[in-house]
C-alpha cells in the first residue's frame, strides 16, 4: 500500500511537469505569433497585479483572458494527438445502432475535435475568444487533459504552474519571435520536444522595474 501511494505521488508530479513544460513552450510560441493577444494578456495581468504587486492564487483565478489564452494555445498545438481508453461495458452510441463491446480499446483522435467548427466559433484560427463562454465552446471537445474521472492527474498542478509563470513573464517582458522560429511548431512525439527548438527573444518593457 505504501509503494502504491508513493507511485501515485510520483505520477502526479511527473504528469504535471511534463504537461507544464510542453504547454509553456506552446504558449511562448503563441505569444510571439499573436502580438495583439499578447498585449491584451499583458494589460489584464498588469491591471490585476500592477508591475510589482503580489500574485495571489485567488486573484490569479480571476484572470479570464489568461484562462482562454492557455486553453487556446493548447488546443492549437498538437501536443497530445490521441487518447486511448478501454470500454468497461457494452455501450450504444447515442443516435446510432453502433454498439461498442466491453473490452474494446477506443482511440480518440484529438485534432479532429479541436479543429471542428461545430465545437468552436473560430476553430481554424488561433483565437482565445474561442473559449469565451458567450461563444458556447463545446467543453468536452477540449481533450488536451482528457475529460471526466480519467483526465490528467497532473492537470491542476500543470495549470497552476503555467499561470504563475505566464503572469510573472508577460507583465515585465514582451516576447518576440527569434529569426528561426517556425510559424507552426512541430512536436516530436517520441522525444516530446519541439523540432528546431523555440527561439524566443525577451524584451524588457518600458517603465518596468
Amino acid at each position: 500500500q505504501e509503494t502504491l501511494l508513493v507511485a501515485q505521488a510520483l505520477l502526479f508530479f511527473f504528469a504535471g511537469f511534463d504537461t507544464s513544460s510542453s504547454g509553456f513552450g506552446a504558449i511562448c510560441h503563441k505569444l510571439c505569433m499573436n502580438e495583439d493577444a499578447q498585449e491584451k494578456l499583458h494589460h489584464e495581468v498588469v491591471e490585476q497585479f500592477g508591475v510589482d504587486g503580489e500574485v495571489t492564487f485567488d486573484k490569479m483565478n480571476e484572470l479570464r483572458y489568461l484562462d482562454w489564452f492557455i486553453s487556446e494555445s493548447l488546443r492549437t498545438t498538437d501536443l497530445v494527438p490521441m487518447l486511448e481508453r478501454v470500454c468497461t461495458k457494452n455501450y450504444k452510441v447515442p443516435g446510432t445502432a453502433v454498439v461498442i463491446p466491453k473490452g474494446t480499446v477506443v482511440d480518440l483522435y484529438i485534432p479532429d475535435l479541436h479543429m471542428d467548427n461545430n465545437n468552436y466559433v473560430n476553430a481554424k484560427e488561433f483565437d482565445p475568444e474561442n473559449f469565451n463562454p458567450e461563444n458556447k465552446p463545446n467543453k468536452f471537445s477540449f481533450q488536451t487533459f482528457g475529460q471526466g474521472p480519467r483526465n490528467c492527474i497532473g492537470m491542476r498542478y500543470a495549470l497552476l504552474v503555467l499561470k504563475v509563470g505566464i503572469v510573472y513573464m508577460v507583465r515585465k517582458f514582451k516576447l518576440v519571435r527569434g529569426s528561426t522560429m517556425q510559424d507552426v511548431m512541430k512536436v516530436n512525439k517520441e522525444l516530446n520536444h519541439f523540432e528546431g527548438g523555440l527561439p524566443v527573444i525577451f524584451q524588457k518593457r518600458d517603465n518596468m522595474a
